[in-house]
């Protein structure tokens, strides 16, 4: 399995050597009780999917990558597109990176368990 994302300018790919994958499901859903006790339930919006990734030890490069593409999504407002090869209806999906805090394990940069989290837009 492999992790794609891309901008209007670039391409990455990196492969998924640590597993779990985390998907979650959000409904965008309100409930409301009233004061005889029912329950009326309103679906305000679509459905959004959340994606996790953890990698244990990312190299220098690879964080700084990945950071570069968080970067860009703030400073340009840009929107990034992500795949993830085999699991079913995550091609270019339009989404929000997130991440983690950087544990600095080395002197050349390794970091420690560097999370990224993907919503869909």
């Amino acid at each position: 399995m492999k992790i794609i994302l891309k901008d209007s300018t670039r391409t990455a790919e990196w492969n998924m050597v640590e597993v779990p994958l985390t998907e979650k499901i959000t409904d965008n859903t309100r409930q409301i009780k009233t004061l005889n006790n029912s329950l009326t339930t309103y679906i305000i919006g679509a459905r959004k999917r959340t994606w996790e990734h953890t990698w244990a030890y990312p190299t220098k490069a690879e964080y700084d990558e990945i950071k570069s593409f968080y970067d860009k999504q703030i400073q340009n407002q840009e929107i990034l597109k992500l795949t993830i090869e085999g699991v079913d209806g995550v091609v270019d999906v339009p989404v929000w990176l997130e991440i983690g805090n950087r544990e600095i394990m080395s002197f050349d940069g390794m970091v420690k368990e560097m999370k990224a989290t993907f919503t869909e837009i």
